[in-house]
């Protein structure tokens, strides 16, 4: 069991990799990261923007790719609080946020949620980005099998660029399996959560511009975190929503209440398949 900061890993065993723009930065694992900057640009439709002077909040930063997308975004001209609570991906987040501006790019050691309490959340090592409070050994067979469905849909229709597309169909769905049974080897990891609006108070923000979510099934947690008298202070929120079709309708629902009147869900095909989708609201 990893807890709390214990055991951090020394920073320098984290790899460096070039990104398709030029930019290098330290990752956990290479591949994952270049798969991650492709996502990034998703954030930004429907209207979504953030520009020069703008606070935005990421959960569930990860290592930190959007936040580096949000400060190149404002040309450096950006307060950007980014949430990261596993120790190994917190500890590459703020390196790359110190490497760029570690100033404006405020990393933070643990994540959000409707209280401030203590959870334990399973990492994954080799898929950082599916680390979550919300997947253990109970949930994993049904996770393995929507994840399958997302991966085999995005290769059949040449989402992903692998060699895996010209196997005949029974091999590739073993193929996807074994390589998702290796990925998905749990650690459980003791992590810190607050509210969203603990953190307003105690930072002093007067305005967040952008919310982004990509929090593992902990989406809805965040938002109801967030106190009465601050709903306001957000002007546009952008989400990753898992298990869209139990929780969008809740989700959509609370957003309206809260004076968002702009509210878009979006799926491609492999979004779809897995049940997954991008939730973008606005004032």
């Amino acid at each position: 069991m990893i807890n709390g900061r214990d055991t951090a890993v020394a920073v320098e065993s984290y790899p460096e990799v070039t990104l398709p723009d030029g930019s290098t930065i330290f990752c956990v694992n290479k591949s994952e990261a270049k798969l991650i900057f492709q996502s990034v640009p998703g954030y930004f439709r429907h209207g979504i923007d953030i520009k020069d002077g703008d606070t935005v909040v990421d959960v569930g930063a990860n290592i930190g790719l959007f936040t580096l997308a949000a400060h190149r975004k404002c040309h450096g001209n950006v307060t950007v609080y980014a949430f990261e609570p596993i120790p190994p991906i917190y500890d590459v987040l703020r390196m790359n946020a110190e490497r760029l501006d570690g100033k404006r790019l405020v990393a933070l050691p643990y994540g959000l949620s409707r209280d401030d309490s203590t959870m334990t959340f399973s990492y994954f090592a080799r898929a950082t980005a599916w680390s979550s409070a919300y997947r253990d050994e109970s949930t994993l067979t049904s996770e393995r099998q929507r994840i399958k469905r997302s991966v085999l849909t995005g290769i059949r229709h040449g989402e992903y660029s692998s060699w895996l597309r010209f196997l005949p169909t029974p091999i590739r769905s073993l193929a996807v399996d074994v390589a998702l049974r290796r990925m998905l080897d749990i650690t459980t990891v003791s992590c810190r959560v607050t509210t969203l609006s603990a953190v307003i108070e105690e930072h002093g923000i007067k305005a967040i511009d952008l919310l982004k979510l990509d929090a593992e099934k902990s989406e809805l947690d965040v938002l109801m975190g967030i106190e009465e008298r601050h709903w306001g202070l957000i002007r546009q929120i952008v989400m990753e929503v898992e298990e869209v079709s139990v929780q969008y309708p809740t989700i959509t629902e609370l957003l309206s209440a809260h004076g968002f009147t702009h509210i878009t869900l979006d799926q491609n095909r492999e979004q779809s398949a897995g049940d997954v989708g991008l939730v973008y609201a606005s004032r």
